[in-house]
């Protein structure tokens, strides 16, 4: 049971603090406010009106009128039904986060109906937000150490406002440095960090969802009267106790029958939906051409019940935007597939290449809400220099695509190689990256890449093959190499270089100990040329050179 707290014990910003009202347990996962239509926060405030502060529209009107530029892709009202959720009331039983809260912690279901207006604005908004990897805090004055044994498992159904820096909670409007309290450290994996969106900016607040399972990796007692409890998110649980606020009965789109798709599409629905052996290892490889929109429903809601596939290749010939986007759309509410690729068709066969289309603003609107996605593919596709930069400003946001391979794509030019560089200097999460293709990726590309990789930590594969990259590119990339301590392989086979970039990229290596694999078939030198032979002379022992396939 609560530990029972008097009035006394109120203190401002409780939002951080009201874990002492939590009761731990497994309840009912919090459903049915997904299937109403998404209104505006003055209509989704009406129904609770009689719950909360009766102040509530005024605070609406402050919160709309501070999100007229909302961040992070989100609408106004969307915005503003975050704001909204912070603001503190004069007296804290009425504040919107309290009464919505303590509802959301009974078991009774049926009182949550009239927030359903709410949570279906408040939640749309809080998945369109990148997710939050790392560590949180939050606390309470008292000792909760009772209540919290290493092992167990239990789950927080309010909205869980948790601070990044440990010292906001210490100031004195939180918790302060002294008497009984007990933190908690929280190594959290799909957090919101609602900064841009909070009445209180500097709080730095990241919001754990309601429904959030956790199990306790620790417990200790540094200091007399301080407990920390460490704990860890559950993020593989065969129950998903808060259903996504999308479904495909009240998105934009409406799932049709199957009976519209074409012959061909449907033989192919009926083999995802048997799980045919053809996907036992989780590839789903979409090339059949001249899809429409029926067909594109028709595989999206086969691909709700397929337990196999987890990586989706688009490659369809001529197939039309409505399809491609109502595919992509529909990543954002299935929770398997983990890699997506856009990938045309090159000539090696001699029957015909083409390009496929990438629908940039519905791709980046799904990255921001699907929560297992980690590779991103576009390769051969009509990707232009605009759509690089806007998923490269959504991938400075997103914490989970750590595999990115932009290649053979004729439209780029040297502005993307930029907004791909401007990425790599701010990136926490990609180690893997393909920049590559004839004619367009040649020297001034690799010259910003390079430079972007000298203060880069996380980039571990670098491919930048079959370009157009010289003995300029090759001497930047030498520079790099000898100040880049995280490389592990770098791929340059099938370019331009000569005796004279390979010598440069060996000066490199004298002073590199992490790179592994240097990949540098079909240049303009051999293995037994000037250029080759500076390169064996560099090698350490942990280091491998391809010079042939």
């Amino acid at each position: 049971m609560a530990s029972k707290f008097s009035s006394d014990d109120i203190v401002p910003h409780q939002r951080f603090t009201d874990v002492k009202y939590e009761n731990n347990e497994f309840l009912l996962p919090i459903d049915g406010y997904q299937k109403v239509d998404l209104v505006s926060l003055d209509e989704a405030m009406k129904p609770i009106e009689n719950y909360v502060d009766r102040n509530i529209q005024e605070k609406v009107y402050i919160a709309k009128k501070r999100c007229k530029n909302p961040k992070d892709n989100l609408t106004q009202d969307e915005s503003a039904s975050i704001q909204v959720y912070t603001m503190e009331s004069t007296e804290h039983e009425q504040s919107l986060y309290y009464n919505l809260n303590k509802t959301l912690r009974k078991e009774d279901r049926r009182q949550l109906v009239p927030y359903f207006p709410y949570l279906k604005l408040i939640l749309t908004a809080l998945w369109k937000l990148p997710a939050f990897n790392g560590r949180v805090w939050r606390g309470v004055n008292g000792d909760l150490s009772k209540k919290f044994e290493e092992g167990d498992s239990l789950v927080w159904w309010g909205f869980s406002s948790c601070t990044r820096h440990l010292n906001v909670l210490e100031s004195q409007e939180f918790l302060g440095k002294e008497g009984t309290r007990t933190l908690f450290t929280i190594e959290c994996s799909n957090g919101k960090l609602i900064k841009d969106h909070s009445y209180f900016a500097q709080e730095d607040e990241v919001l754990l969802l309601p429904g959030v399972e956790l199990r306790v990796a620790g417990k200790v007692r540094p200091a007399p009267g301080l407990t920390i409890i460490e704990l860890k998110e559950v993020t593989e649980s065969p129950v998903v106790l808060l259903k996504p606020p999308f479904t495909h009965d009240n998105s934009q789109r409406h799932i049709e029958s199957t009976s519209y798709a074409s012959e061909e599409v449907q033989r192919l629905v009926q083999r995802l939906k048997s799980s045919d052996k053809e996907f036992e290892k989780g590839w789903f490889r979409l090339k059949t051409a001249n899809l429409s929109l029926a067909d594109g429903k028709a595989i999206a809601k086969a691909l709700e019940t397929n337990t196999n596939v987890d990586k989706f290749l688009i490659g369809s010939q001529n197939i039309s935007m409505e399809c491609l986007e109502y595919l992509v759309d529909s990543m954002k509410i299935n929770a398997r597939i983990k890699c997506l690729y856009f990938i045309g068709k090159d000539d090696d066969d001699n029957d015909g290449s083409y390009l496929v289309p990438v629908c940039t603003r519905t791709l980046i609107n799904t990255l921001n809400i699907n929560q297992t996605i980690t590779r991103l593919e576009m390769s051969r596709t009509t990707i232009k220099d605009h759509d690089i930069k806007i998923i490269t400003d959504m991938l400075k946001r997103n914490s989970r695509i750590d595999d990115l391979h932009i290649s053979y794509n004729p439209y780029l030019t040297i502005q993307s190689a930029l907004y791909v560089s401007e990425l790599l200097k701010v990136t926490s999460t990609i180690t893997t990256l393909s920049f590559c293709g004839k004619p367009n990726i040649n020297d001034e590309c690799a010259i910003l890449i390079a430079s972007a990789l000298k203060i880069n930590s996380t980039v571990e594969d670098l491919s930048m093959f079959h370009s157009q990259i010289s003995d300029r590119g090759a001497h930047a990339l030498g520079e790099m190499l000898a100040q880049n301590h995280t490389l592990r392989s770098l791929g340059l086979n099938a370019n331009q270089i000569t005796d004279a970039g390979a010598k440069a990229l060996a000066e490199g290596l004298k002073r590199n100990s992490t790179l592994k694999f240097l990949h540098i078939p079909d240049n303009h030198f051999t293995k037994e040329s000037s250029g080759g032979k500076a390169l064996k002379a560099a090698m350490n022992s942990k280091l491998t050179i391809f010079f042939d396939y």
